[in-house]
Order: C-alpha cells, then sequence, then structure tokens
C-alpha cells in the first residue's frame, strides 16, 4: 500500500509539474511591444554654394571644416572625392542648361 501511494504522489507531483512549467513558458511569449532607438546627427549637412562654373561644397570632416571646389562637370560624373561625401544629381529644367536643381544625399 505504502509503494502505491508513494507512486500516485509522485505522479501528481509530475503534473504539477508540468502544468507549472507550461504556464511559465506562455507567460515568456510577447506579442507586442516598443523599442526606443536614440541617436544623433553627429556632423552639420555640407554648406553648398554655386558660384559661375564651380561649385563649392565645404563640409565638417572629422572635426575640421573642409572645402572642395568642382566643375558642374565633375560634379555630374561624381569624382571619389565627392562620392565619399554625398551623391549629386543635376535635373536642368530648360534646354539651355541654365536652370537646375541639384539634389545632395549624404552618405
Amino acid at each position: 500500500m505504502f509503494a502505491l501511494c508513494s507512486k500516485n504522489i509522485l505522479g501528481a507531483g509530475l503534473g504539477v509539474c508540468i502544468l507549472f512549467s507550461s504556464s511559465v513558458t506562455a507567460q515568456q511569449i510577447t506579442t507586442g511591444g516598443v523599442i526606443h532607438f536614440r541617436g544623433q546627427i553627429v556632423e552639420p549637412p555640407c554648406e553648398v554654394s554655386a558660384r559661375q562654373q564651380n561649385i563649392d561644397m565645404t563640409c565638417v570632416n572629422n572635426g575640421q571644416m573642409k572645402t572642395n571646389r568642382f566643375t558642374l562637370q565633375q560634379v555630374t560624373t561624381a569624382p571619389q572625392r565627392l562620392r565619399q561625401i554625398a551623391s549629386v544629381r543635376v535635373n536642368y529644367l530648360d534646354p539651355q542648361q541654365r536652370l537646375a536643381i541639384m539634389s545632395i544625399e549624404y552618405q
């Protein structure tokens, strides 16, 4: 009789343990939440000025102001030193190519 009782207690204990562990596992599953990101812009955008047929881009690079001058032809073909800073597109508004919109996307 004692052996039968101990088997029932052991079986009941295992059953309770299994039920408890499944409820703990169910509580760990989440269906939603919020993730917060923090950051900052570490360098300001470049200053761009157009003078006659040249484009001057003054940018902060490693804490120092650096000015690069490009001809309009150089800007449209994107030399290596310009590609390191940004990608540039020029869209002309007139057939004479006197009016344009320059789009600059910083890297």
